[in-house]
């Protein structure tokens, strides 16, 4: 009796308060010579409501499509940035696709030179979700070295020498 007398108060407690929903985006990021590729996984609800608001398109669905993928970079452009000697690199969209509840990008930057130095931000999905937290692991060859890097709102710049 005890027992569903527990039962019963663990489920009116739990019920209760809704657990805060997690936002978060997790990248890996390699980095040889003059290019880095970047594959970003972000939860396809979250990804669609902002791409929505930042292209004022409603209707808007993430799909493995050109007009998709050109939303997505016309959005991330201005807020997932490789800086490189105070230029920013250009980024290009080269595969995207669903997984599960996920949606992944791979974006590659071009360098003119070899990567030594990169300054990396990440304010991504920080728009409308100020509880966003976006999780990046770099790789750079040849020297093998690797960082895990943790941008959240007021600490979205990271500064990585390479050499």
């Amino acid at each position: 009796m005890w027992f569903l007398m527990l039962i019963s108060l663990i489920s009116s407690v739990a019920g209760a308060t809704s657990p805060h929903k997690f936002y978060v985006s997790y990248g890996r990021m390699a980095i040889e010579d003059n290019v880095a590729v970047c594959r970003i996984r972000f939860f396809q609800d979250d990804l669609e409501d902002v791409l929505r608001w930042s292209s004022g398109d409603e209707t808007f669905r993430l799909a493995a499509t050109a007009r998709a993928d050109a939303t997505f970079l016309d959005y991330i452009s201005s807020r997932f940035r490789l800086e490189q000697d105070g230029k920013s690199l250009p980024a290009e969209v080269v595969a995207s696709g669903e997984e599960q509840d996920m949606w992944w990008y791979t974006v590659q930057f071009t360098s003119e030179t070899t990567i030594k130095k990169l300054q990396i931000t990440n304010r991504s999905l920080f728009d409308l979700l100020p509880d966003q937290r976006n999780i990046l692991k770099v790789s750079h060859f040849p020297s093998e070295k690797e960082r895990t890097l943790y941008f959240v709102v007021g600490t979205d710049t990271y500064d990585l020498e390479f050499e």
